[in-house]
């Protein structure tokens, strides 16, 4: 299983990243894979309470890599860290980054958002689908609601509904048309 796991995270490498030549390659020059492989230790060791050789384990890594990633984060499969100086991972709980995104420098993804979009640089990110909400130190939306955020299935089913409407009333007509021959 976890040799398993070692090869997806160098596969997911070869998957995203086509300037990936060689596994030898990879498994020696490839910062964020070495902070990733770091994270599942740290992570395996935060989740059974040895919180100080976690954050030592993540410390040390961030040293090598120039990437932190808080040992208490889950990162799930098939993660990919490209040109990761300087990234910082923390405890954003339940927040979901969807797609091949950019997180700009110094931008920060609020908890439970789900971002669908590339986040521009020094930018907080909230919410369901993620809105800038702080871009260079300056409020950008003064109006963001949470009870009020959009609901796309919601809005589907209306739509669905109203066709539904439509057809129903269209094919009303044309049984009516049909009896007045």
């Amino acid at each position: 299983m976890f040799f398993r796991m070692l090869k997806e995270d160098i596969d997911t490498v070869f998957d995203q990243d086509p300037a990936a030549r060689s596994y030898f390659e990879v498994i020696l020059t490839y910062s964020g894979l070495h902070a990733i492989w770091a994270h599942r230790i740290a992570h395996a060791l935060y989740k059974r309470k040895f919180y100080f050789l976690a954050r030592l384990i993540s410390q040390v890594s961030r040293f090598f890599t120039g990437i932190e990633i808080h040992p208490g984060a889950t990162i799930g499969r098939r993660f990919f860290i490209d040109h990761g100086m300087g990234v910082v991972i923390g405890l954003q709980t339940g927040a979901k980054v969807l797609g091949s995104i950019t997180v700009g420098e110094g931008s920060k993804i609020g908890a439970g958002s789900v971002v669908l979009h590339d986040v521009p640089d020094f930018s907080t990110v909230v919410g369901i689908p993620g809105r800038v909400v702080v871009q260079n130190g300056k409020k950008v939306r003064r109006d963001l609601n949470h009870q009020d955020l959009p609901d796309p299935v919601a809005d589907r089913f209306k739509s669905l509904e109203q066709q539904i409407l439509e057809l129903k009333a269209e094919l009303e007509d044309r049984k009516e048309r049909i009896n007045q021959k």
